[in-house]
């Protein structure tokens, strides 16, 4: 965007425009264009990000008055008012992350951008937050057989986690021991971070949100509230699954706050190829080498399928490449909604040696059974 873009504009507001009506066009802009009701839309996002850029400005009277006096310049290093950003307007806008981001003008008249959209008061990012809170996933790899796939297995993991300390059940403190109000964030359980104009609230690094710490911290977790395990699990692998699935494992991932429940273990699952079969979506694909005489007189031969050998037939004068069907005999669908198929497609192979008598054998089938199969194709 061109450093000399109007605020006003961007907002689409009138320079005469009042507070209120800023204000109603920034949440609405904002509503319009915030990630989570645009995912994976660079555009809005960069748009999101300009709209509280120029209501970081706007909505602050003044913020907005030092602007309607320097314009665009207010944006310059330099040639701005003293209190402006000091930064390009590129670069200002920039450092407005997608969400969570309380902007603070000082003098306590700043606003909860998330908070705003959603319509609840912005004071929510500074108090302590006792809610329960899930734990976070955890993401482990691991890798199966093609046929496993086909068929589920169970795979066995040695599995090292935080789980809640069994001492302070998770509070960070000795089971006797009193609390204080952490001298860090003086019992917000938030602090503040990042430069004057344009501050981010997160979590008190010295009491983890909780706006208070313990006289005497747990001597088995060290005042961390939780302890580090190690277990073998055994885990279910549904048939079906292909590289890029997901086998969720309930509960077993990190430990929740204030009494939250445990994430999950999401096992991210990798597939190895087969050297004969080949996956296409739910259907198998499986390359059949014949003989000559099978192609040209039918037959019944053995095949493997993803689960075992059936037999099936050739019939007389099967060409090269040709591709059968077996209903059913592809991989499970993980919807629950029937198995798809296996696609045989036959290979004709010649022999590679031939003794003189054989040699005449086949020049007199070429007499007694003349074509081209040419002809139809090219017309000669």
């Amino acid at each position: 965007m061109p450093p000399t873009r109007d605020l006003y504009e961007i907002l689409g507001v009138k320079r005469n425009a009042t507070d209120k009506e800023i204000k109603a066009a920034y949440r609405r802009l904002a509503r319009k264009f915030h990630p989570d009701v645009n995912p994976d839309d660079p555009a809005a996002e960069q748009r999101f990000k300009e709209i509280q850029a120029a209501y970081s400005v706007l909505g602050d009277r003044e913020k907005r008055a030092q602007y309607d006096s320097y314009g665009s310049s207010y944006f310059s290093r330099g040639a701005g008012p003293a209190s402006g950003p000091g930064m390009e307007w590129e670069e200002f806008v920039r450092t407005f992350a997608n969400r969570g981001i309380r902007v603070d003008f000082g003098e306590g008249n700043g606003f909860d951008l998330l908070g705003d959209l959603l319509g609840h008061s912005g004071t929510t990012q500074t108090r302590r937050d006792t809610r329960p809170r899930r734990g976070t996933d955890i993401y482990q790899p691991v890798t199966i057989g093609f046929l496993e796939a086909a068929n589920g297995t169970a795979v066995t993991l040695e599995l090292t986690r935080e789980v809640t300390c069994e001492r302070c059940n998770g509070s960070g403190a000795e089971p006797d021991s009193e609390t204080r109000t952490c001298p860090s964030c003086g019992g917000a359980g938030q602090v503040m971070r990042g430069m004057a104009f344009l501050k981010q609230s997160a979590p008190c690094p010295q009491c983890h949100g909780e706006g208070s710490v313990a006289v005497r911290t747990c001597m088995r977790c060290r005042g961390s509230g939780t302890t580090p395990k190690t277990e073998r699990i055994e885990v279910r692998v549904p048939p079906g699954v292909d590289t890029g699935s997901k086998v969720r494992v309930p509960g077993k991932g990190r430990p929740g706050r204030n009494g939250g429940p445990y994430g999950d273990l999401l096992l991210n699952v990798t597939v190895r190829p087969h050297p004969y079969f080949q996956r296409k979506d739910c259907n198998a694909l499986l390359e059949v080498p014949i003989t000559v005489d099978e192609a040209l007189l039918g037959a019944e031969i053995e095949i493997p399928t993803l689960a075992k050998r059936v037999k099936m037939k050739i019939p007389a004068g099967t060409d090269s490449g040709t591709e059968f069907r077996l209903r059913g005999k592809g991989f499970p669908r993980l919807s629950g909604s029937g198995c798809g198929d296996l696609l045989v497609r036959v290979r004709i192979v010649s022999p590679k040696a031939m003794n003189v008598r054989s040699r005449e054998l086949i020049r007199e089938f070429a007499k007694e059974n003349p074509s081209n199969p040419r002809l139809r194709l090219f017309g000669f």
